[in-house]
């Protein structure tokens, strides 16, 4: 069953979005299995990183400082779509990383991802 979540975003940067996926699981009482996110906005990837600030800030400044000025191009380096395994109710995300929204929009608004399970 896709589920669809609304993000709400103040524009350009990258957003935690774990907890949407956790509580996906949790809602529906998944134990094992592959669950799929996907970023639904057209400006906007996915990511798995340490959610820390310096990390976070150290991204910010690679999107920012790469010689193309055409944020799809920027975009297509990074997953629009992840797959993530999951076994005993817990995401093989390594030890201190989170799912992770990048968003190149300009403007703030709600942003969309999909959340689905695949059964093993």
């Amino acid at each position: 069953m896709v589920e669809i979540n609304e993000i709400e975003s103040y524009g350009k940067g990258a957003y935690d979005i774990t907890h949407f996926v956790k509580k996906y699981i949790d809602k529906n009482k998944i134990e094992n299995g592959l669950i799929i996110i996907s970023a639904l906005d057209q400006l906007c990837a996915l990511t798995m990183i340490e959610y820390e600030p310096n990390l976070i800030n150290d991204l910010g400044k690679f999107l920012e400082n790469m010689p193309i000025t055409n944020d799809y191009v920027k975009l297509s380096l990074f997953h629009r779509t992840l797959i993530i395994p999951l076994y005993n109710n817990d995401l093989f995300l390594g030890s201190f990383q989170q799912v992770v929204l990048i968003d190149l929009n300009k403007e703030k608004g709600i942003r969309k991802i999909a959340i689905e399970k695949v059964d093993l």
